[in-house]
Parts: C-alpha cells; sequence; structure tokens
C-alpha cells in the first residue's frame, strides 16, 4: 500500500464487502526483512460518496431536456441517479450506470412545453447514494403571434442553476440557420419583434449566458399570415331617398377577406368623421 516511517497508516476501503488480511514488513541495513503476524476483518464500505453536480439543463431541438454533470470525485462511484421534480415532488427517473458519463437526455420529457426541474445523486458499488445535488430549471420559451400588428412577442422564465448574465435570442427564417437577433441583461426575460412578412416560417430560441455555461431553451416555431390589405374602397354614390335617409353605394375589393365596412359621417365639412354604421 504504502512505505512510512510512521507507526500507523489509515487505509481508505473502496470494496463493498470483503475481508482483508494486512501485515508490515522492515528491512534493515544488510538487506534482511522482518515480516509481522498478519492481521484481518470483514470490512464494508458504509460511507455514501461526494455528490455530483449538475453543470448545465438544457432542451434539444427534439424538445427533451438534456443534464449535464461534473463527475463525483469519490473513486469507487458506479453511476448517477437523475432525478426530476414532477408535480412538487422529487422522483428518480432513471440511473447512468457509468464512471465517466456526464450527460443524460430525459426520452419523456416535455420541455417543449413547460420548464423542467432536475437533480442528480452519485451511488457506489455499494449502493450508498450522495445527497442529492442542487437543482437547474430549463428555460421554457412562450410566444404571442399578434397578426394585426405583424409582430411576435416572446417571454420565458430564469434559468436556476447558476447566474445568468445574458440572454441571448437567436431566429431561424424559413429553416435557415440560427443567427442572433438581440441580447438581454440576464434579469430581461421579454423581447418583441415586429415586422414580419407573411408566409415565412419563423423559428426562435433563447440561450442562457453563464460563467464559461450555457443553456438553451425549446424552440418556438410559426409561419406568420396575416389578411391584405385591399387595393381599392370607393363610394360610387350618394342618393337622398327621403327627407332623412341618404342611401350610400360603395365599391370595394372582394379579393380580399374585409371583417367589416365602417361607415362614416361628417358634419362639419370634413374636418372631422365619426361613425355611424357597420
Amino acid at each position: 500500500l504504502t512505505t512510512t516511517t510512521n507507526l500507523s497508516y489509515q487505509d481508505t476501503i473502496i470494496i463493498c464487502n470483503t475481508w482483508i488480511n494486512y501485515r508490515i514488513e522492515i528491512a534493515d541495513a544488510t538487506g534482511c526483512t522482518s515480516v509481522s503476524n498478519v492481521d484481518g476483518d470483514q470490512f464494508f464500505d458504509v460511507n455514501v460518496p461526494l455528490s455530483a453536480i449538475i453543470d448545465t439543463v438544457s432542451v434539444d431541438a427534439a424538445g427533451l431536456a438534456a443534464v449535464s454533470w461534473i463527475l463525483s470525485s469519490s473513486p469507487d462511484v458506479t453511476g448517477y441517479i437523475i432525478y426530476q421534480n414532477i408535480g412538487g415532488f422529487w422522483q428518480a427517473i432513471d440511473t447512468v450506470w457509468s464512471t465517466s458519463s456526464t450527460f443524460y437526455t430525459n426520452p419523456l420529457s416535455n420541455a417543449m412545453n413547460a420548464d423542467e426541474q432536475y437533480a442528480i445523486s452519485a451511488i457506489d458499488s455499494c449502493g450508498n447514494v450522495s445527497p442529492q445535488s442542487n437543482y437547474h430549471r430549463t428555460i421554457h420559451l412562450q410566444k404571442v403571434y399578434n397578426q394585426c400588428a405583424k409582430s411576435v412577442y416572446l417571454h420565458w422564465n430564469y434559468y436556476t442553476g447558476w447566474n445568468v448574465n445574458a440572454y441571448e435570442i437567436y431566429q431561424s427564417i424559413n429553416a435557415g440557420a440560427y443567427t442572433l437577433m438581440n441580447t438581454n441583461a440576464g434579469n430581461d426575460t421579454t423581447f418583441t419583434q415586429a415586422g414580419l412578412t407573411s408566409g415565412n416560417n419563423y423559428c426562435y430560441l433563447v440561450v442562457a449566458k453563464g460563467t464559461g455555461k450555457t443553456s438553451s431553451s425549446n424552440r418556438q416555431c410559426f409561419t406568420s399570415s396575416y389578411p391584405a390589405q385591399p387595393a381599392f374602397s370607393y363610394m360610387k354614390s350618394v342618393s337622398v331617398v327621403s327627407e332623412n335617409q341618404v342611401t350610400i353605394n360603395t365599391w370595394q375589393d372582394i379579393s380580399v377577406s374585409a371583417k367589416e365596412y365602417r361607415m362614416e359621417r361628417s358634419d362639419n365639412g370634413g374636418s372631422t368623421y365619426y361613425t355611424i354604421g357597420n
């Protein structure tokens, strides 16, 4: 195990359950070796491993939550338990049996439609489980499309797990590459884009930026569509039917969809108008 001039030595046991024997040897200046008696015992590993640390949680292009972590420094770790907060309760959803894996994608994730919370624990060869790590929460991006304003309003929740320095908003048009549109401060979780073109497919995602860390939100996509404006609207004639009744005839562009026609009247030579009917 070691060579020492001390009269004691502390050995760290990472074997789950086994009998271990020890002996001491000492050599003199002539090269002769004296060997001690043998002593041993049945040893059990009852120490929990050191906790793993979640590095980040993100939402991939398929809308699934992906968890990455920093390995536990305990030498006897054999796997990592993945926890998800479901309905306010932490539940173990899977175990990654590996000493080197640092990534997990939840196949049952609903991160496309809601934010999700994850934590992790290390487990050793004896089944000892470390304390649960601090939790991280995904970014859930939502949109409100305003047809009349030809704009989209984006909003999202704060990322939880580390301090966010900034949020970057990315856009893809008609399945093109995502390009950076705007950078928000870490406390600003809204963005509005106007001037959308009818018929274009728009996709958005938000990336939280920390110190050496990033986390991506779900994607929000939609096709911009709004009615075309009428090419013309003419008043053909105004006729007096009786002392208190006037008939108004108009010529409208019926190739586009109109919600209503509003008739307006002025009693001061056209300086101001008010609605008389729809």
